[in-house]
């Protein structure tokens, strides 16, 4: 079995999106976290705030598109009671 993310369950999109694209954006997202990770581990001092608030703001952003992915169902569903 492999470890980590891969482990994570792939959302069931309301549309088609080929895996490799599929691989290539969550490539694309894992390359931005780690850059604004970098980032902000070897900043200044003066600049370490500003650029924590990068790197914590890309991972909320990450997190809220697979939650919102995940749970796509219920948010269509949701907003269909509208």
């Amino acid at each position: 079995m492999l470890p980590g993310p891969f482990q994570m369950p792939l959302p069931s999109l309301p549309f088609y999106i080929h895996p490799v694209l599929l691989w290539a954006i969550v490539l694309v997202a894992a390359v931005g976290l780690a850059v604004t990770f970098f980032k902000f581990i070897f900043s200044d001092s003066i600049d370490r705030t500003s650029n924590f608030m990068v790197f914590f703001l890309v991972a909320v952003i990450i997190a809220l598109v697979y939650f919102g992915a995940m749970n796509w169902p219920r948010i269509s569903a949701w907003l269909r009671s509208f």
